[in-house]
């Protein structure tokens, strides 16, 4: 049996930050609506205490006319000597802002600080695929995803460590989309499939992914070079996280990252680093894995835990088996509770209404795992 949520947590809107004032109006819909003039929904919230948050929105009424794809972003800064380089940025893709205060200014996805350089460069050397496209996923400060005729168009803030694994997993004839390099990290790859496995939970395609994952494990791990799956890191990160965004959690977070700390140690193969049913698309009978920017040499129960947290199909553990994958009982089951760890605080940065309670769900998941 595990604890209770704590009846406190229900009426918490935002985590308590006095470095950023702002912090608690952006998160609630109708305060930001006030402050905005028109109202958006939270698409993905990115929160360094005491620093900046970082907003992605989307349009839900129209109201904004200079964010051509739907999606934007509102930034408040604890230093208010960051304003003005977001706005030049913007302004330099021609990416209309909109000042909120002394440290929050909000502005369209194609203008995002950090992404803006790439966006030049592609106004510069590939209007039309700027012009065409439509947005298909939108991470402020990391990437923004765009479908342009038959490809889809990926532009990243801090490289394309993903592209490049992918390209030589595709050398290899494994079930990839090889990536093609249009400039520095932007890249295309073709549009493939009816969706991914988030949106289509078909066990059949669920089985055909785990035969697919067991040929990525049989790689040589040396495909994704310097990096490498630690338990006690992943804890103590999650822990941590939990922790700052919910004080009242802290030490049943920490309990639980103390026991997957030392998680069972398997064979370290290359690992996909981030795997759940959004990461593999289908066309209803084959499969693609996409998106490697986190593979690395880890546990094989590290994938397999993670697509299992994440609400994906027991089917593909099955198909694992069947692709000749060999699976410990005991480390999937550890790696499954800390994979429900690392996201437990995925409700409050997709900014579900109810991320308090979510939050401290998946704590207890994580808990009756390991108990």
């Amino acid at each position: 049996m595990t604890a209770a949520v704590p009846s406190a947590l229900a009426a918490l809107t935002a985590p308590h930050d006095p470095a950023l004032p702002e912090l608690g109006a952006l998160l609630d819909p109708v305060r930001r609506a006030d402050l905005m003039g028109a109202p958006t929904e939270v698409v993905r919230v990115r929160w360094k205490p005491g620093s900046s948050v970082v907003i992605a929105l989307r349009d839900s009424s129209g109201g904004f006319a200079g964010w051509p794809h739907g999606l934007g972003w509102v930034v408040s800064y604890a230093d208010a000597v960051k304003l003005p380089k977001t706005r030049r940025r913007a302004a330099a893709v021609g990416a209309p802002t909109i000042r909120l205060g002394e440290t929050t200014v909000a502005g369209p996805a194609h203008g995002d600080r950090l992404l803006a350089p790439r966006v030049r460069t592609l106004l510069d050397e590939r209007p039309d695929l700027m012009g065409g496209s439509t947005a298909l996923r939108y991470n402020p400060h990391r990437r923004l995803l765009l479908r342009a005729g038959g490809d889809v168009v990926r532009l990243s803030a801090h490289g394309s460590r993903g592209d490049e694994v992918a390209a030589r997993l595709a050398e290899l004839d494994l079930p990839v989309l090889a990536p093609r390099a249009l400039a520095p990290s932007v890249s295309s790859t073709p549009w493939w499939g009816d969706g991914d496995l988030a949106v289509c939970p078909d066990p059949v395609a669920a089985r055909h992914a785990g035969a697919a994952l067991a040929l990525l494990h049989s790689s040589d791990p040396a495909v994704a070079p310097g990096r490498r799956i630690d338990a006690g890191e992943i804890a103590r990160a999650a822990a941590a996280a939990v922790s700052r965004l919910l004080p009242p959690l802290a030490a049943r977070a920490r309990r639980a990252a103390e026991r997957l700390a030392t998680a069972p140690a398997t064979p370290a193969v290359l690992v996909h680093g981030d795997f759940s049913p959004d990461q593999v698309l289908t066309d209803g009978r084959r499969v693609r894995l996409i998106d490697f920017d986190r593979a690395a040499a880890g546990p094989a129960e590290a994938d397999l835990g993670s697509f299992l947290a994440t609400g994906g199909s027991p089917a593909l553990v099955d198909g694992y088996r069947d692709g000749g994958g060999r699976v410990d009982e005991a480390a999937l089951r550890a790696w499954r509770a800390l994979a429900e760890l690392q996201r437990a605080v995925e409700p409050f940065r997709a900014g579900a209404s109810d991320w308090p309670d979510r939050v401290a769900s998946a704590l207890a998941r994580c808990e009756e795992g390991i108990a």
